[in-house]
């Protein structure tokens, strides 16, 4: 979410935060986690930065 108070139904753990990225985790094809990663900035995962934490999922992958 580039900005999350767009969003109605979003709950904030963190007052502060404004866009957040959620990104699953697959083990064997089940879900078994998820990288939940927030920021104060408003916009802040861009095209790169979702790209690096895809590849952060995928490497977790093995490691859970």
């Amino acid at each position: 979410l580039d900005d999350v108070n767009d969003e109605l139904n979003y709950i904030s753990v963190h007052e502060d935060v404004k866009s957040e990225i959620a990104l699953p985790i697959f083990r064997q094809g089940q879900l078994s986690g998820l990288l939940d990663v927030i920021s104060k900035r408003q916009a802040r995962f861009d095209q790169p930065a979702r790209l690096f934490l895809e590849e952060v999922s995928l490497l977790m992958t093995d490691r859970i």
